[in-house]
């Protein structure tokens, strides 16, 4: 069975963690607080970041950030963009030499503007080969829930990014292979962007249509006709105001 770590016990790497049970991989997560890791590996559970979910009995997590990464053939990354280079300065040392890095995050790191894949070669020193990343449009909740969904595994090498699809691939979870690392990083980049973009639009949108009551006797319920409507069918950009 092949052997894993997941560096971050959040929503996003609890529930890639549960993925890669599921799909019969050894899997350990690296927890910062001991009550989180116990709570884990005694429990099942994650009731901080994804409550009411059962996790794999098979799950083992601990505060230890070298038992975790210990005799791991892979190293899936879900901490913090902007604390990469950090936690990978104290991962490198205690990781195996072959291990192959993982990114499970999106972003640029702020002041150089590198990549998750380029931090990661940057302090490890792995080579490319060495080096992949996870991607998708998706919701830790959902997956957790185990609502059918996708993603890519992307490397530039074609053995490492189908060995990647292979640990992470169950009935409700389905990865896709690819050797297009920059434009995977940078599609998971956008996609986020962009929905930041509609989902602060459509508020300003909703603000300026809604129009406040005269006074405190009038029904809460506005009349059908009195709807403040969001045209969803048309494309953001064709709605006024759009570039603001």
């Amino acid at each position: 069975m092949t052997r894993v770590a997941v560096i971050g016990a959040g929503s996003w790497g609890t529930t890639f963690a549960k993925v890669l049970a599921d799909a019969g991989t050894d899997v350990t997560i690296f927890a910062r607080r001991a009550e989180l890791a116990k709570e884990i590996s005694e429990s099942s559970r994650n009731s901080d970041y994804l409550p009411g979910i059962n996790l794999p009995s098979s799950l083992h997590a601990t505060p230890s950030l070298a038992e975790a990464v210990a005799g791991a053939e892979a190293i899936y990354l879900a901490v913090p963009s902007q604390t990469l280079r950090e936690n990978l300065a104290e991962i490198a040392p205690v990781a195996d030499a072959g291990a192959v890095y993982v990114s499970l995050m999106k972003g640029v790191e702020s002041g150089t503007g590198h990549r998750m894949s380029q931090v990661i070669a940057d302090v490890t020193g792995v080579g490319e080969d060495r080096i992949a990343v996870v991607s998708g449009p998706n919701l830790a909740l959902e997956i957790a829930k185990e609502q059918p969904t996708a993603a890519v595994a992307s490397s530039t090498d074609a053995e490492t990014a189908a060995e990647i699809a292979k640990q992470a691939t169950t009935p409700y979870f389905r990865m896709f292979v690819n050797y297009d690392v920059v434009g995977t990083e940078f599609g998971g980049v956008l996609k986020n962007l962009i929905a930041s973009l509609w989902e602060s639009r459509t508020e300003w949108v909703m603000a300026k249509t809604r129009k406040p009551q005269s006074s405190p006797a009038v029904s809460p319920k506005l009349a059908p006709s009195r709807l403040p409507s969001v045209p969803n069918h048309r494309p953001w950009r064709d709605l006024p105001g759009w570039e603001i």
